[in-house]
């Protein structure tokens, strides 16, 4: 699991099977929001129990808004263009 600050993440859209897509780019991997929460103990614990399912997310807090985001990496093979 990380936390990190919103600032040292690159805001992205990917185009995945779905459609295009928000993501977030953090060391070269994009990763999609999957959860918000209002604070940072309730999505440290949704990330727990990702962890806990053998998925592995990021926890971002964006000091702007006050949200809390859990992201999990989507795979290279699933993001065909991002901008």
């Amino acid at each position: 699991m990380v936390v990190i600050s919103k600032i040292h993440t690159k805001k992205v859209q990917v185009l995945t099977p779905w459609g295009m897509e928000p993501a977030v780019n953090f060391m070269g991997q994009h990763f999609i929001p999957t959860q918000k929460f209002a604070n940072l103990n309730d999505a440290i614990k949704a990330c727990r129990r990702n962890l806990d399912a053998g998925v592995f997310s990021i926890v971002i807090k964006d000091k702007e808004t006050q949200q809390v985001m859990v992201c999990s990496p989507l795979p290279a093979e699933l993001a065909t263009l991002s901008a």
